[in-house]
């Protein structure tokens, strides 16, 4: 197994656990893991969506004082960086819409 198949499955094991344990006990109270989530949506991705592009912007700077070789590859990090804050945006404007329909009750940041 390839080590990014391996580290999807552990995130989504991971996850998956979280969310079976959030409410006190195994399969506990749904509510209590969709407020997490909620929580995590409107407090915590905005700053980890922030630092993400900090970070890739530093990244970039960077690589423009370096050698051809690690420019490249400080380059290719700091886009995937990007591209982790883009796909964190995209969850952090569709999340909302999801929980709502999953759950049924209404939802705001």
């Amino acid at each position: 197994m390839e080590a990014k198949y391996l580290r999807s499955l552990v995130i989504a094991t991971l996850l998956v656990v979280g969310l079976a344990f959030s409410g006190g006990g195994i399969g506990g109270n749904i509510k209590n893991a969709t407020n997490a989530v909620k929580d995590f949506l409107c407090d915590q991705l905005p700053l980890v969506l922030f630092i993400a592009i900090i970070f890739a912007a530093l990244l970039y700077g960077v690589a423009q004082t370096l050698p051809a070789d690690q420019k490249a590859r400080v380059m290719q990090f700091a886009g995937a960086a990007l591209v982790a804050a883009l796909l964190g945006a995209v969850i952090y404007v569709i999340g909302p819409t999801l929980l709502q329909t999953l759950t049924g009750s209404s939802f705001s940041c």
